[in-house]
């Protein structure tokens, strides 16, 4: 309980905090990279999903009394794509916004504890290359879950109740994560090192990738308010995560 009150009030000091640091025209770049991706995305799904429809009906010689049948696997089948499709998507996302969520994150940073960064190209590039590893290493665990929990769904049909949910929390953890970064890279965490953070603060990882999935999902705006405040929130509170635990000190001094 602690937790979600923590994080839920590092979120609503964000929009104060996009205000005071000057990032308001953080909104508007993610937003629009992340409009056009959306919209290829959504393109490229129907026709995915369209394909595979057919593809079912012909190998399976589906006719008029058993079309019904058809529908029901339908549903399975774009339910699991709109997972994968929004997986796919924002972990592409979160890539390309990496160099621009990053320098947010370190302006949100010297705004709270007036330390002054200094990022050149080559640091933008290291983002942009370290964003690329973990969302990688995030996506390939995500998909090997999706996997087990399909063969589940198919061995143990309750299953599939449940699986929706573990798949949104899943995709939370890791996404929590994935912004969680910006901050322990600024800082000097290698990814191993930050992997065992996350593996300690998970519950706060998944609070906060659930909350940029849920801000996601409100139309339009959602996709332009999602990146940045959630950046400056999961900035704010990986600072406070940190300070607060003895075992990190030796991060809050850049080396």
């Amino acid at each position: 309980m602690k937790s979600i009150k923590i994080v839920i009030s590092a979120f609503l000091e964000a929009g104060e905090i996009i205000k005071k640091a000057n990032l308001k025209k953080y909104y508007i770049l993610p937003g629009i990279i992340g409009s056009l991706m959306f919209v290829f995305f959504i393109f490229f799904g129907i026709k995915v999903s369209n394909y595979l429809w057919e593809l079912i009906i012909k190998l399976f010689k589906i006719d008029e009394f058993y079309y019904w049948i058809s529908w029901i696997i339908k549903l399975f089948l774009t339910m699991g794509l709109f997972f994968l499709y929004f997986l796919i998507y924002k972990t592409l996302l979160l890539v390309v916004l990496s160099p621009i969520l990053s320098y947010a994150s370190e302006r949100v940073d010297s705004y709270l504890t007036n330390k002054k960064f200094d990022i050149s190209l080559k640091d933008s590039m290291s983002f942009l290359a370290r964003g690329a590893n973990i969302g990688m290493i995030c996506f390939i665990k995500q998909i090997l879950v999706m996997i087990v929990l399909f063969f589940l769904e198919i061995l143990i049909p309750p299953v599939v109740i449940i699986s929706p949910i573990i798949v949104f929390l899943m995709q939370g953890y890791f996404t929590g994560f994935a912004f969680m970064d910006y901050t322990l890279e600024r800082y000097k965490f290698t990814t191993k090192e930050s992997m065992k953070f996350l593996s300690k603060k998970r519950t706060y990882s998944i609070l906060c990738g659930t909350i940029f999935n849920i801000l996601m999902f409100i139309p339009i705006i959602g996709i332009f308010i999602a990146p940045i405040m959630t950046c400056v929130a999961v900035t704010k509170l990986t600072l406070d995560l940190i300070n607060n635990d003895e075992e990190y000190e030796k991060y809050t001094i850049i080396g």
